[in-house]
């Protein structure tokens, strides 16, 4: 069976879930610049959210507890919070690799011509958005695990690519 497409309203509700997300990620990490893309990408859902809220008509509906995109997506999600909040930073990069991954084949999902107008241009709009901010995310997490077990660790940015360490003296 194949998991319904999202609503307007649920892509919202989606948002919001990652935004709470990445702010434990955030709160969680002890690496700057992993803290700084955390609350880059927290910013942009937020503002996608609120581009998206304005096109839904009316007041939101009650989600039903089965059978909607928005009710799997959260339980795909269950465990998250626990591993963000206590997971190693490898597990905790492979679930928000993960939910990133679930909310881009969302949006992918939401640009289909079955689709309503709305929901089918303010998908495309921010589509490139959403596939940035997981692309970072996973590059951020396939680049831990090329780290030699003994050594030092290489410098990286803020997506994880190793970068010239600048050594004081040298030339």
């Amino acid at each position: 069976m194949r998991t319904p497409t999202a609503t307007l309203s649920e892509l919202v509700e989606a948002l919001h879930d990652g935004m709470d997300y990445l702010y434990l990620a955030a709160e969680r990490s002890h690496h700057p610049s992993r803290v700084q893309l955390f609350h880059r990408i927290r910013r942009l859902k937020a503002d996608i959210a609120a581009d998206l809220a304005s096109g839904v008509v009316g007041p939101p509906h009650p989600v039903p507890e089965d059978g909607s995109w928005l009710a799997a997506w959260r339980h795909a999600c269950l465990g998250l919070p626990a591993t963000l909040a206590h997971g190693p930073d490898r597990a905790m990069l492979t679930a928000l690799d993960a939910q990133e991954l679930r909310l881009l084949r969302a949006f992918r999902d939401a640009i289909g011509k079955d689709q309503p107008t709305t929901l089918r241009e303010l998908a495309a709009t921010h589509l490139p958005e959403i596939e940035e901010a997981r692309d970072e995310l996973h590059e951020l997490k396939s680049g831990l695990g090329s780290r030699p077990a003994s050594g030092p660790r290489p410098s990286r940015d803020v997506l994880g690519r190793v970068v010239a360490r600048h050594t004081p003296g040298a030339h």
